[in-house]
């Protein structure tokens, strides 16, 4: 942990995001980088695309896992703060078997 009790918000708890039908018959694979606000408790509270995986279904996918995740609030002079993360989330087909 930093000096002074500093500490970034981390995920505890993820769910791997339901790959959408229609992408896995178009063979649509991608990933998106999100970011996430949080609150001092590590609820969600606001997901945003950062860099979107080129196909809609699977960016609501993935922001669609990520509300339900988990996460360990940032941390500042010890006490839990709400703040904001980045996390990625990968669709791959390979993945699908």
């Amino acid at each position: 942990m930093p000096a002074g009790g500093d500490s970034e918000a981390q995920v505890i708890e993820r769910s791997e995001p339901n790959y959408p039908i229609a992408s896995l018959n178009a063979r649509e694979e991608g990933e998106v980088r999100l970011q996430v606000a949080l609150d001092a408790l590590g609820s969600v509270e606001d997901v945003r695309i950062i860099d979107s995986s080129g196909s809609n279904r699977l960016d609501r996918a993935a922001i669609e896992s990520v509300r339900s995740w988990r996460f360990r609030p940032a941390r500042h002079a010890g006490e839990a703060i709400a703040g904001m993360t980045n996390v990625s989330v990968n669709f791959r087909l390979d993945d699908q078997r």
